[in-house]
């Protein structure tokens, strides 16, 4: 995989050139996970299952293990969710939870 892209918190980020192109593939999902010491990791990734089904038992096997394994780039990351302060996945999944809050924004 080619689109890790690590950020120190500060303006000094460092980036794959190709992730920004892969992102906009429409068979490409996206994820920036912003950690509690205030430095952010994207990852880059294609879809994972065609089920919307399986899509959301992954997405429950994920949060009742709480962490977060990625393969990218020939390592395997294992995030704990403990350092974790917040994820955005991208595009939003057309599947959400009942109680999810529909068509908000986000100032920083």
């Amino acid at each position: 995989m080619k689109d890790l892209r690590v950020s120190t918190g500060d303006s000094s980020e460092q980036r794959r050139p190709e992730a920004e192109e892969d992102m906009k593939m429409p068979d490409r999902r996206g994820m920036k996970i912003h950690f509690n010491d205030g430095s952010s990791l994207t990852v880059g990734f294609p879809v994972q299952s065609d089920n919307t089904y399986a899509r959301a038992i992954l997405g429950d096997e994920i949060l009742k293990s709480r962490r977060l394994v990625v393969q990218a780039d020939g390592a395997l990351l294992v995030i704990p969710f403990e350092n974790v302060k917040y994820l955005s996945i991208y595009p939003a999944p057309e599947e959400l939870p009942a109680h999810t809050i529909l068509g908000g924004s986000v100032d920083a």
